[in-house]
């Protein structure tokens, strides 16, 4: 007989996909953009949303931490 933890009721409960999320940032990583003569290497970061529900995952790429660029990729 197993014992389980006690799951928030967003994990547990039935609800549309992606209803509830979790959001995490991972890296820094460098990207590079430009013409094929001149590029220009950027830091940026990765976002990811996380369905509490199903955990399914949507990545998106950020170029700051900031407010302002978080809410741009909303």
């Amino acid at each position: 007989h197993q014992i389980m933890g006690q799951l928030p009721p967003t994990r547990v409960q039935p609800s549309a996909v992606f209803n509830n999320v979790g959001i995490n940032y991972a890296g820094q990583i460098s990207i590079r953009y430009g013409s094929p003569c001149f590029k220009v290497t950027q830091k940026a970061y990765i976002v990811l949303f996380i369905c509490m529900v199903i955990t399914a995952v949507h990545v998106e790429i950020v170029t700051s931490l900031s407010t302002r660029a978080f809410l741009h990729i909303i």
